[in-house]
């Protein structure tokens, strides 16, 4: 089954990846529940590309440029929420943490 067209392109790249590993949804709660993984763990790489490339921090400047604020970035939220999410949905979609064979 390919991904929901609804999803953006970088969930459906998601979405890709987990298929190739857990194969093809079955039933329907279990459709949504990938499709909720997907959403999450692409809000979370989109927020930490982000942050890579701006920093975690935002600096506020008056309209003649004087520092008025430094805040924390919104996107580092974003990425914390999103993480624990995406780990927590992974477990339900069978993704959890696998031993290794030589282990």
């Amino acid at each position: 089954m390919s991904a929901p067209e609804h999803l953006s392109d970088a969930q459906k790249a998601v979405w890709l990846e987990v298929e190739a590993v857990a194969g093809p949804c079955l039933s329907e709660s279990a459709r949504q529940l990938r499709e909720a993984y997907c959403m999450e763990r692409a809000r979370w790489l989109e927020a930490e590309a982000y942050l890579k490339e701006n920093g975690d921090v935002l600096t506020l400047r008056s309209d003649k440029g004087v520092v008025t604020k430094v805040i924390e970035a919104p996107q580092l939220k974003i990425a914390q929420r999103s993480r624990d999410a995406a780990l927590r949905l992974a477990g339900r979609i069978g993704l959890g943490a696998r031993k290794s064979p030589t282990a």
